[in-house]
């Protein structure tokens, strides 16, 4: 019965892992056709990099 349970979990994540990432080349994709490749990564580049520096702001802050 226990196993039957993990392979069911296991089947489920696998589907769910599947759907995800094909939702996720499907988002990609239209993003790639409505906007343009490089303005688009740029911008993801520099929102990183926003959020990088503001994640390193507030952990140092509880280092203080």
């Amino acid at each position: 019965m226990f196993y039957t349970e993990v392979t069911s979990d296991h089947e489920l994540f696998t589907s769910l892992l599947i759907k995800c990432v094909v939702q996720l080349e499907l988002i990609q994709a239209i993003d790639n056709i409505l906007f343009f490749p490089a303005t688009s990564k740029k911008e993801d580049a520099e929102n990183q990099a926003a959020a990088q520096v503001q994640c390193m702001s507030f952990v140092c802050a509880f280092d203080v």
